[in-house]
């Protein structure tokens, strides 16, 4: 069971992070200030987050377990899937149609979210095969 949460959380949780933290050093060596709101202002991390539950629900569905918590906790993501990819969509058409928004709220909001989705994501994952 740690092989498995340790696998997905290096996979799903972590290595996603690489290209913006790539980015936050490549601008540090620029000389150019950043900081992780505006290094998350497009709704990366939402992204991210829309990853992690995505993989829970799939982690629900492939596994033979029948019991509640895998329909909660599958349910769960399921329904922050779809959550996650209305609030990206308004980011985003916000950030092609050059309309301004407010990063540090959106990063909070991000932030909260994306806990959530780990801590949901990692239940899914946490089901036993039976």
């Amino acid at each position: 069971m740690l092989k498995k949460i340790i696998a997905w959380a290096v996979s799903t949780v972590i290595l996603p992070f690489i290209p913006l933290m790539v980015t936050y050093i490549i601008l540090l060596l620029k000389g150019i200030p950043i900081t992780l709101p505006v290094l998350f202002k497009n709704g990366e991390l939402l992204l991210i987050s829309l990853l992690i539950t995505g993989t829970g629900v799939g982690a629900a569905i492939i596994t033979d377990n029948r019991s509640k918590f895998k329909y909660i906790t599958g349910s769960i993501c399921f329904i922050m899937v779809f959550f996650i990819a209305i609030l990206y969509g308004f980011v985003f058409s916000n950030v092609i149609s050059n309309q301004n928004l407010n990063i540090e709220m959106l990063f909070k909001l991000s932030k909260w979210i994306f806990l959530s989705a780990a801590i949901v994501g990692a239940s899914c994952i946490l089901i036993p095969e039976k």
